[in-house]
């Protein structure tokens, strides 16, 4: 507080500081004994922190070549720092279960060597930033064999935003007049003219974080179809708002991606080629 010379005081002030440096623990990530593409899977955890945990995200990972993460689920918020402290949370995630991933390369082009799902991932932070990264392996007998892309599937690629490839990130929206605060992000499936219906049940699109960290932005918010009597075309689309996701920090060519799931568990992954800019001004 503060005192002036006629002994008036102001209104005390208190600040909390959090300083810790243990990240949280995790105990075995427990999973279905038998997973089929496209029906519900649920995975948990026992997460454990010094302090107070923050939030969970559940992914599952696929090889050969680099692993790639696959979250369908927005982070699962635990606790906020201040009260209620939540020191142990035994945390589920359901959804349905990919079994096998199909990467599309230039031109979007679809690779139709499988990637099977070979374990789950548990990303996991406290309320001081101090982060957990856990696996554990999932058997193959145990996860339902792929039988393929969508049937007629030709191409699955981002296109470049409509509105720009700069989009403000700061919560105060102060980012100038010729800045947009969100954007539309659009990707676009194709196949044979009159008979190729839509191949994805649902399409999630993703950003890289700053730590090059798959982050879900939502699903498609909407779907229409073109046909030219050559190629018929499905477009999905999204809104991109980084003040609805809490503000994101300022980074440059954030990578924006998409992915396609089909009903029965197999998903189409764009190329990484679709770059927005996030500012702060």
């Amino acid at each position: 507080f503060g005192r002036d010379k006629a002994g008036n005081r102001t209104n005390t002030l208190t600040r909390t500081v959090l300083m810790d440096n243990t990240p949280p623990v995790a105990g075995t990530i427990s999973v279905p004994a038998i997973m089929k593409g496209g029906e519900p899977a649920t995975f948990g955890v026992l997460l454990q922190d010094n302090v107070d945990l923050r939030d969970v995200s559940f992914r599952l990972m696929f090889t050969p070549g680099a692993p790639f993460e696959l979250p369908l689920l927005p982070r699962i918020q635990i606790s906020d720092f201040g009260a209620p402290i939540v020191r142990r949370q035994y945390v589920e995630a359901t959804f349905p279960f990919p079994r096998a991933a199909y990467g599309a390369g230039a031109g979007g082009v679809v690779d139709p060597t499988p990637l099977p799902a070979v374990k789950v991932r548990v990303r996991a932070t406290d309320v001081a930033g101090n982060s957990l990264v856990a696996d554990r392996d999932l058997a193959p007998i145990s996860v339902e064999e792929t039988d393929g892309p969508p049937p007629g599937l030709q191409t699955f690629r981002m296109l470049p935003s409509l509105d720009g490839a700069v989009v403000c990130g700061g919560l105060s929206g102060a980012c100038g007049a010729t800045t947009p605060n969100r954007i539309t992000l659009v990707v676009q499936a194709t196949g044979p003219s009159g008979t190729f219906a839509n191949p994805f049940e649902q399409v999630y699109f993703f950003r890289k974080s700053i730590d090059l960290i798959g982050e879900l932005i939502g699903t498609a918010e909407t779907v229409t179809v073109s046909d030219d009597g050559t190629t018929r075309t499905w477009t999905y689309t999204i809104t991109f708002d980084p003040m609805a996701l809490g503000g994101l920090p300022a980074q440059v060519d954030a990578t924006m991606y998409a992915v396609g799931i089909a009903a029965d568990g197999d998903f189409v992954v764009t190329d990484w080629d679709a770059t927005i800019d996030v500012i702060i001004e």
